[in-house]
């Protein structure tokens, strides 16, 4: 295996080594009992392969010593997770309910924040900013839940704002926590869900955050994650709830460094997916500037 500058990458561009080679001929095809390797195709391209965990944990055992959770290892949320190798070929990975398979196409599995097009608050510090900053509460933990609980307590009107929540709407707001549909499993970071009008709003969170000195978010975002976390969420309400339910995903950045007594965070809306095939696309942008740690 040719290691890469992390383990995931190093796994991911083997496996499609691995691949090239069944393709090629020039390395045996997997016998059709074999609980790695899946033919769902001819055998002549690179997508007819789809391979299961076991896969994963065969090369973990191999050259890791059996360190590291096979799910983490292809769990692609932007470009940068990807593996140079099939950055080099064009390829990413794609969940399915057998295992993964490779996809050709980056440019058509990713997107890209707005850099121009957001609205930007400076904050000024009232009673609860001033509550987070004498507690220190994020400087005791960089956790991306904390930031996320962290700026619904400090600017809990502008983010009901950004997202549309009406005034006299109520909110919980779930943890993070794994979920599985059709075998693939899915990590959802939090959510926050309010009643209003016989109709269920359901803000699907995934929270990233960025501590270098010059965050760095050009990786963008991958579409099959975002449908991927509304597709399973959806799945487990019968049809009357379904109609009734609008999913909308929303990405949470928290841009922080350890030298820095203040923090950004970086909100971004999506519209909501109206079916599997939907290509996530970013309604509106916010920028909480200036939050305490």
């Amino acid at each position: 295996m040719k290691k890469e500058r992390s383990k995931s990458r190093s796994i991911q561009s083997e496996l499609l080594r691995i691949v090239e080679g069944f393709v090629n001929d020039k390395t045996k095809r997997p016998h059709p009992t074999n609980d790695e390797w899946n033919l769902i195709g001819k055998g002549d391209k690179i997508e007819d392969y789809e391979f299961t965990n076991e896969a994963i944990k065969s090369l973990l055992a191999r050259y890791y010593k059996n360190k590291g959770n096979p799910f983490t290892q292809v769990k692609i949320d932007s470009r940068g997770d990807l593996g140079e190798y099939l950055i080099e070929k064009n390829y990413t990975i794609i969940h399915t309910s057998g295992g993964h398979v490779f996809s050709k196409g980056i440019s058509n599995n990713f997107g890209d924040f707005p850099n121009d097009e957001r609205r930007k608050v400076t904050i000024n510090h009232s009673v609860n900013h001033n509550l987070i900053k004498s507690a220190e509460l994020l400087k005791h933990s960089s956790a991306e839940g904390v930031f996320l609980g962290a700026a619904l307590f400090m600017e809990e009107q502008r983010i009901r704002d950004f997202l549309e929540i009406p005034k006299n709407a109520r909110m919980a707001l779930i943890p993070s926590h794994r979920r599985k549909y059709n075998s693939i499993q899915v990590e959802i970071d939090s959510m926050l869900i309010w009643f209003y009008n016989n109709r269920i709003y359901i803000a699907v969170f995934e929270i990233k955050s960025d501590s270098k000195k010059k965050p760095d978010w050009s990786g963008g975002f991958s579409y099959h994650q975002v449908r991927n976390t509304a597709n399973t969420i959806a799945a487990r309400f019968d049809n009357n709830i379904r109609q009734k339910t609008t999913i909308i995903p929303v990405y949470f950045r928290a841009e922080w460094n350890k030298r820095s007594d203040l923090w950004t965070a970086k909100l971004d809306m999506f519209d909501e997916l109206v079916s599997n095939e939907s290509v996530p696309k970013i309604r509106k942008s916010l920028d909480l500037i200036g939050l305490p740690r």
